[in-house]
């Protein structure tokens, strides 16, 4: 009996690879090289990032190490009392801010009085001053109350009580002025 096999004799393929061919050298090696070097590639890449992600690593224990010791040195109680003193300053300058000044209704009288003019009594109350004066003559107390009118500081003013002293000549008279409150607000010099 003869022996029968399932393995062919002969190829299907009626040509024979040729292992020695340069055709088929070039895309053995083209395919070997391209490999390697992407499998190259591929280990420095990833080596890389290693390193990379260490390094940052590194850099956030540090700088947040360096973040503790900043955080330290501003939660001293020196910091609390300067807060407290700055918090105080603001508070005084909202006080002055809103403080009235009567000196400076002196400053005003003093800028204002005419030359021929004095006064002989001086009432305040808020913004409102109450005056008793002589002037040398009519014509200079005329002159004062244009001089208070055209000042910028009075918002009201009323003259009154005019009479002539017949033995020293002099005009005596009385004096509402209504200042404008924020002429008589604290100003620092």
């Amino acid at each position: 009996m003869p022996i029968t096999s399932f393995i062919p004799k002969k190829s299907a393929f009626p040509f024979k690879k040729d292992e020695s061919s340069p055709l088929y050298k070039k895309s053995t090696d083209i395919l070997v090289v391209g490999s390697v070097i992407i499998f190259v590639l591929a280990v420095l890449v990833t080596g890389g990032l290693f390193f990379y992600t260490r390094m940052l690593k590194d850099n956030i224990t540090e700088l947040s190490g360096s973040l503790k010791r900043a955080q330290a040195q501003f939660e001293s109680p020196l910091l609390g009392d300067l807060m407290r003193t700055g918090d105080a300053i603001e508070a005084v300058k909202n006080i002055l801010a809103k403080h009235t000044a009567p000196s400076r209704a002196f400053e005003f009288l003093e800028r204002y009085t005419h030359p021929q003019c004095s006064f002989r009594s001086f009432t305040m109350s808020g913004a409102k001053i109450a005056l008793d004066g002589q002037a040398a003559s009519f014509t200079a107390l005329a002159e004062q109350s244009l001089i208070f009118k055209e000042a910028p500081e009075i918002a009201n003013l009323a003259i009154s009580g005019i009479t002539l002293d017949d033995t020293t000549g002099q005009v005596s008279f009385s004096a509402a002025i209504e200042v404008k409150p924020e002429s008589l607000k604290y100003r620092p010099r």
